[in-house]
This record gives C-alpha cells, sequence and structure tokens, in this order.
C-alpha cells in the first residue's frame, strides 16, 4: 500500500503487523501510524524486530486506546540497559481485553512497569514459567480466561494456581 492509502484509514480499530523492523519505524511513527492512534483498540506485532523490550513498549504506549496486545515472535528482543526504562506515559493504557504472548524475551517486565498496571480479563500465553507468574500477579483481580502452554529448561510445566480461603476472616478482613 502506498502510504497515503494508509493515511485515509481513520476508524480502524484492529492492526496486525507483520516483521515490523521497529528501529525504522519509531523516527516515522507519526507519518505511518498517526491515524489509527484515536481509533485503535487491537494491535498484533507478529515477528517484528526489535533491540529491546522498552523499544516495544515505546511503540505499544502509542497507542492510548489499547484493550488488546499480541506479540508473537519477536526477534533479537532483548533487556534493555540496567536503568533505562524508556520515556513513561502519563496516562495508563486501558489493558482490559486480551494478551497473547508467543516467543521468548524480556517483554512481560515492561508490560508490568506501565503506569496504571494491566488489567487483561484474557491472557493466552506461551512462554517461560517464570514471566507468567509475574504476569498472572499482575492481573490477578481481572483475569477471567487464561489459556496457558509454557515450556521451563525444554520441558512442559504446569502451573497450579494457589487460592485463599476467605472462611474464618472477618468482615474487616
Amino acid at each position: 500500500m502506498q502510504l497515503k492509502q494508509l493515511q485515509a484509514l481513520k476508524t480502524v480499530h484492529t492492526l496486525t503487523i507483520r516483521s515490523l523492523v521497529l528501529h525504522e519505524v519509531l523516527p516515522i511513527f507519526d507519518h505511518c501510524f498517526s491515524q489509527f492512534v484515536p481509533s485503535l483498540r487491537s494491535l498484533s506485532l507478529k515477528g517484528m524486530q526489535c533491540e529491546n523490550a522498552h523499544r516495544l513498549m515505546e511503540f505499544v504506549r502509542r497507542f492510548p486506546h489499547l484493550d488488546d496486545l499480541e506479540i508473537i515472535n519477536p526477534h533479537a528482543l532483548s533487556v534493555a540497559p540496567p536503568g533505562s526504562k524508556g520515556p513513561r506515559q502519563q496516562q495508563p493504557l486501558p489493558f482490559r481485553g486480551r494478551l497473547v504472548l508467543d516467543g521468548f524475551g524480556p517483554f512481560v517486565q515492561p508490560l508490568l512497569d506501565l503506569p496504571g498496571g494491566i488489567r487483561f480479563h484474557t491472557i493466552e500465553a506461551r512462554t517461560r514459567l517464570q514471566d507468567l507468574t509475574k504476569l498472572l500477579a499482575a492481573c490477578s483481580s481481572t483475569l477471567e480466561v487464561l489459556s496457558i502452554r509454557c515450556f521451563d529448561n525444554g520441558e512442559f510445566s504446569t502451573i497450579i494456581p494457589k487460592y485463599q480461603s476467605t472462611e474464618g476472616r472477618s468482615a474487616d478482613g
């Protein structure tokens, strides 16, 4: 598609991008994606190339109305240098819909570092167990649907949720 045709699309709610080279797109974000900012509710990134997870979140944060996020097989995703969290967004993202994570990489912690936290109702994950534990804890009050396929050291792992009984507690806690 020509850039002018893409700029005419002002009511797109769902956007799927394959093989995005993030370091090339971030500097020209406004020319390529600004028309989607007011209406975009669901973003799917498949096979994206990115130098680190904080740069990925920098891209995601530019869509302030996102409910759904899908990150599939990111390439060359690494941890950012210590102490770098990237620019912070003032307003929290809604993130009250569906999260799909498929692939290895340190992209869970930058999600957890977003202002206002995350409130996904559905999580579909195929990633490392250690990342899932943090993710599940962050969404424990809103999570309704959970689908997990995880590997730890090359073997299937099982997550067993821990429930606290409220029996015997007073109304005050």
